[in-house]
């Protein structure tokens, strides 16, 4: 790890030079007129319902990760929400009670409502922020990493085309830059003062969490054998001042890490870090192999090394230019009851026995803004987050590794970017569309309960079009496979019982399903006009006073 001077706030620009042009406009695109009904203490922008709207939205996300960068300011910084109306209606994301003015318990004000399903398939969900959050100083923001497929594009700089690209960078490791200095710690709290109390985290599911949990928390550890960091999101209950719950399921990688270290009698030393440059915080949540270190892919995605600074209580590093670092560590074997809490699956999950985590001290920016992620019933911004990264994964290894001719790959949000794997191929032989199934279930993030393969012109991010696949070309006695015994879903409700009750995580069993939608002959050809003629139409539909303009379906 290199040594250089302290970062600087570095500026708007320069934190984004590089970025696309055709997102340049959003960046400076001062926000409209602010709705009155959201409450006497939250400012609001209306709900994007044109283009040009939905374009100021991602461009507030943009310069709030421009701070997060190491940006001085945002400027016009401003709340997101959806308005008045539509949040008593269920689409803002979090609760408009955490506004009110009125006396309510610390924590009731901060919770988590229903989302329009209509928005969500328009793919406007933005980015939400609040100034004046009622029981603590800081703003507290969600969205700004995968609101959308859209933002995530954009907070990788790029497009939605250019995402692969940017995700292949990262098998280019840049080491972490020690520098030292940054404002993560340009205020400290050690002792009693370190009360993790004070940030706003939120009761998401209301009548079924026990408390506020923090969604976001990247948590930072260091294997003791080989010294290589470690960067997950493991979500952190609140339990006290100076006391957390950590949800580390087995596979995790941290859990190693404590695993190793109770082997020896130690502690576990760790840093959990809220709001980062948000190429930290997608390689946090993606699934790399044990021992990559998640700050160096990120770098390889930068191109440039990730600051960082020495924490003052532990022996680990931490993203210089990060909003908030809670510094502590998990004690010898100390485990307790963590959850429930609204799982990626949409349903309760119960919690278990997890580490706990003790607080030694809290650094931060000056003025910091708190980040959160909207979880639990998908569509979320995790469940975005997730498919982004584990379908580079699934694709990087059908392509690269298996060398097979795979087009496209999405595992659905709707399967909480796990359960649904769907894969498109130009197929050259009948042996590759089960290779290409076997292919994605040995990998060890455990996606594609359900997989699909099916020909490239197959847009398989259109429902329609799959349910066409799977009607048209698959018999089920000849093109359906089972596999039996295999490794489960992690909180998968659908498990079976026995006598009653589930089966502890290590003792569940699973199966899988694969289905070859491809064409196994020639087909005849669709049934659709020639192309010329569907694209002759599109170019005067706006002639035939019908506002929506028709894409021309691609013949097979």
């Amino acid at each position: 790890m290199a040594s250089g001077r302290a970062p600087g706030r570095r500026g708007y620009h320069r934190a984004f030079r590089g970025f696309p042009q055709a997102f340049a406009p959003l960046c400076h695109r001062p926000y409209g007129a602010r709705q009155s009904g959201c409450g006497p203490r939250t400012r609001a922008v209306s709900r994007a319902s044109r283009a040009d709207e939905t374009g100021e939205l991602l461009g507030e996300s943009l310069r709030l990760r421009a701070r997060l960068r190491g940006g001085s300011s945002i400027p016009g910084r401003d709340s997101l929400c959806s308005g008045a109306g539509q949040c008593r209606s269920g689409t803002c994301a979090v609760g408009h009670g955490l506004a009110s003015p009125e006396r309510r318990p610390p924590h009731a004000e901060r919770r988590r409502s229903g989302r329009s399903p209509a928005a969500d398939r328009a793919q406007r969900r933005p980015a939400l922020m609040f100034d004046r959050i009622k029981g603590s100083a800081m703003p507290f923001v969600v969205g700004i990493l995968g609101g959308s497929r859209r933002i995530y594009a954009t907070a990788l700089e790029t497009d939605l085309d250019g995402v692969w690209e940017k995700w292949e960078r990262s098998k280019n490791l840049v080491p972490p830059r020690l520098v030292k200095s940054g404002p993560c710690q340009d205020v400290v709290h050690m002792g009693d003062e370190a009360n993790i109390e004070t940030l706003p985290a939120a009761v998401w599911t209301v009548g079924h969490d026990p408390g506020p949990y923090h969604t976001s928390p990247f948590v930072i550890s260091r294997d003791p054998e080989t010294r290589v960091p470690n960067v997950g999101v493991y979500r952190v209950q609140v339990k006290g001042p100076r006391k957390t719950g950590l949800m580390i399921y087995p596979p995790r990688n941290m859990n190693q890490h404590i695993r190793k270290n109770e082997s020896r009698g130690c502690a576990t030393e760790a840093a959990i870090v809220f709001g980062t440059d948000p190429v930290i915080g997608l390689t946090a949540v993606s699934p790399f192999p044990y021992g990559v270190d998640e700050l160096a892919a990120a770098g390889g995605i930068r191109g440039e090394p990730v600051d960082v600074v020495r924490c003052l209580t532990v022996d680990l590093e931490v993203p210089a230019t990060a909003e908030i670092v809670v510094e502590g560590k998990v004690p010898f074997q100390a485990r307790e009851q963590e959850g429930p809490f609204g799982e990626y699956a949409g349903y309760m999950g119960e919690g278990g026995i997890h580490p706990v985590f003790e607080v030694n001290c809290i650094t931060h920016r000056r003025n910091p803004i708190y980040q959160a992620f909207m979880s639990q019933m998908p569509p979320s911004e995790s469940s975005c987050i997730k498919s982004f990264g584990r379908e580079m994964e699934v694709r990087r290894h059908l392509k690269n590794n298996l060398g097979l001719p795979v087009h496209d790959v999405c595992i659905t949000e709707s399967s909480g970017a796990t359960a649904m794997l769907l894969i498109s191929m130009r197929k050259q032989n009948r042996f590759q569309p089960l290779k290409a199934m076997m292919g994605a279930w040995s990998l060890a993030i455990g996606v594609g309960k359900i997989t699909i393969v099916m020909d490239e012109d197959i847009d398989i991010r259109d429902p329609f079009q799959v349910e066409w696949a799977l009607s048209f070309r698959m018999q089920p006695a000849e093109d359906i496979h089972i596999v039996r015994n295999t490794d489960p879903m992690a909180l998968d409700p659908s498990q079976p019982l026995k006598d009653g009750k589930k089966l502890p995580p290590t003792e569940q069993v699973s199966s899988k399903i694969g289905i070859d939608a491809t064409r196994k002959f020639p087909y005849p050809p669709p049934s659709v006009p020639p192309r010329e003629h569907l694209e002759r139409v599109a170019a005067n539909w706006a002639h035939y006073g019908i506002r929506e303009v028709p894409q021309p379906r691609t013949e097979t």
